[in-house]
């Protein structure tokens, strides 16, 4: 069984699209876009909506007077928002291209995450390497 591959421009349609990301034609393209410019907003509420994000982890993103007033978010919520649509496309293809399946999933505890849902755990870069770990374990077939 081979690695899924995942392609940025799937992970920023669950973000609302390229556009919001200066339509990069490369992750170098995206990263530099991250570093230097301020995303709009809507990105957020994309992917909120899309993985059906609890408000509490929502807020631990964009805090609510954040998300209920700016137009733009920075660098550290994007890069959490990216992590976590990557982990969303993985998921995704692991489960059949089955969304539904993937977000449900990665909104449910997991033992192996010390009972916190992947999206929670992956809140972090080594948590979220970690949930990457857990998905590839099921990807393969190992216990999870």
């Amino acid at each position: 069984m081979e690695h899924a591959i995942v392609d940025y421009r799937e992970e920023l349609s669950l973000l609302g699209g390229a556009r919001n990301f200066g339509n990069p034609k490369s992750y170098m393209e995206l990263h530099s876009f991250v570093l230097s410019n301020k995303v709009n907003i809507s990105s957020f509420h994309a992917f909120a909506k899309i993985a059906q994000l609890s408000s509490n982890l929502k807020f631990q993103i964009v805090p609510k007077s954040t998300a209920a007033r700016a137009k733009t978010i920075s660098s550290g919520p994007t890069d959490k928002l990216l992590r976590l649509a990557h982990l969303t496309v993985v998921a995704k293809s692991i489960f059949d291209d089955n969304i539904d399946v993937a977000v449900e999933f990665l909104n449910k505890p997991h033992p192996e995450l010390g009972n916190h849902s992947p999206y929670e755990f992956a809140m972090t870069d080594i948590g979220s390497r970690q949930v990457e770990s857990l998905l590839r374990k099921i990807e393969y077939g190992l216990p999870a």
